[in-house]
């Protein structure tokens, strides 16, 4: 299992939809990488902010991913963007996923869940959660409340329906 809320969500989501592709993991290109899950907290499951595809930046974002992630620009490598972009590695071996978003999410617009969610649901084998949060803000769960404690409750009960159908199969 993996998750990650913002750029954790954006790695784990990438961690999940690149398990065992030997650019990745160079040096150790046999090892099985493949996840359990994976739940992504308001992510950036998308990096190339394709219109098309339902992306798009919040203010600010494209500024930090060109200068301080990737050190590059989209137009300029739009190859890189889209290798480390989630939404271009949706596979039918995906492990199970939830995603939650909050609908007022400045950094990371709810668009891109809901291009994410539908096109991984298309093509995974495995289920695909989706909580989208009313009025809620990017990290909304970083101080305590009753939405976090709720949300924290839906996280557990994912976890533990993926936890029990993994036990159910006899895997170890």
């Amino acid at each position: 299992m993996i998750s990650g809320g913002s750029a954790g969500g954006h790695l784990a989501a990438l961690a999940a939809l690149s398990a065992n592709d030997p650019a990745f993991q160079p040096g150790f290109e046999s090892v099985d990488t493949s996840l359990a899950g994976c739940v992504s907290l308001y992510g950036v499951l998308e990096m190339t902010s394709q219109k098309e595809i339902g992306g798009r930046y919040g203010k600010g974002l494209k500024v930090l991913l060109e200068k301080q992630v990737m050190k590059t620009t989209i137009d300029d490598h739009l190859d890189l963007f889209k290798a480390a972009s989630p939404y271009h590695r949706l596979r039918s071996d995906a492990p199970p996923f939830l995603v939650l978003h909050g609908t007022n999410d400045t950094l990371v617009p709810v668009a891109v869940p809901r291009a994410f969610v539908p096109a991984l649901r298309e093509v995974s084998q495995a289920p695909v959660g989706y909580i989208e949060l009313p009025f809620a803000q990017h990290a909304f769960d970083t101080t305590a409340s009753p939405r976090s404690s709720a949300t924290t409750q839906g996280i557990v009960a994912f976890l533990d329906a993926i936890h029990s159908d993994y036990l159910q199969k006899g895997e170890k």
